[in-house]
């Protein structure tokens, strides 16, 4: 059985990385709804590689 090695890692983050993370979580969250609105197919969705109108 191989042993446990320990990694260390460090992380930096630019500037503005969190507001441009929160910024696109949104915006997900709000796609994700307004799809969850419309009907089967009203987004061009594909089905069994065919597009649904």
């Amino acid at each position: 059985m191989k042993g446990v090695q320990e990694v260390n890692v460090k992380v930096e983050f630019t500037e503005g990385y969190e507001e441009r993370y929160t910024k696109a979580c949104l915006r997900q969250l709000e796609l994700r709804q307004k799809r969850q609105k419309e009907p089967p197919g009203a987004s061009g969705e594909k089905l069994n590689g065919k597009v649904i109108a």
